[in-house]
């Protein structure tokens, strides 16, 4: 403490999810998040958990590796755009090398990843390995498109889609083991997000 500067980078867990069962796209309907476009050149649907688990560590390696060359950019850059005198004059170390933080003053650079979103993305991964993958009560093109207009079909004269579509909300938010369940399905998707997290970072 005090002798570090440190920065880190937030990414999103539930994007990782998205383009992992999207073939790299997210499910988005605002046009100014680039609606549809691929994150990810190679992007096979995916047709069971085995498969999705495959996709969604390749979009989370893409996610981190762009999270790290960003801190390394702005680290780079750092010393000619946001010198920091006054503070690098409380910080350990930058008195003593007479540096400023942002040319290496201090006694150690932290950078990190922060992975948000990880409850909300078990919940959503345990609904699609019940409803989609296991007993294949779902399409996943038909919950794909619900999820995109939030369960909320476009035509209200469509009434048996929209059936079709609550009733896909409703097992997906009561009928299916949540984040915090002494689950044992909850705690081996957990260690899938984290390890998967864990075993990347370090690579």
């Amino acid at each position: 403490n005090g002798e570090c500067d440190w920065t880190f980078q937030m990414i999103s867990c539930l994007n990782m999810f998205q383009c992992a069962v999207n073939q790299g796209a997210v499910l988005d309907t605002n046009d100014g998040m680039l609606r549809g476009s691929k994150l990810s050149f190679r992007c096979p649907q995916v047709h069971s958990y085995s498969e999705f688990k495959e996709r969604f560590k390749e979009y989370m390696q893409f996610f981190i590796d762009q999270a790290a060359f960003t801190m390394y950019d702005c680290y780079t850059m750092d010393e000619f755009v946001t010198p920091s005198p006054l503070f690098s004059a409380v910080l350990g170390k930058c008195m003593e090398r007479g540096r400023d933080k942002s040319w290496g003053g201090t006694g150690m650079n932290i950078a990190g990843i922060i992975l948000t979103g990880v409850p909300d993305t078990i919940n959503i991964i345990a609904a699609f390995k019940k409803f989609v993958f296991d007993n294949g009560k779902y399409d996943i093109e038909e919950v794909k498109t619900a999820m995109v207009n939030n369960f909320k079909v476009p035509q209200e004269a469509d009434f048996q889609r929209q059936v079709l579509w609550s009733q896909i909300k409703n097992d997906f938010d009561y009928n299916c083991a949540k984040f915090g369940d002494a689950s044992k399905e909850i705690a081996e998707i957990g260690n899938f997000v984290i390890n998967s997290l864990v075993e990347i970072v370090d690579k």
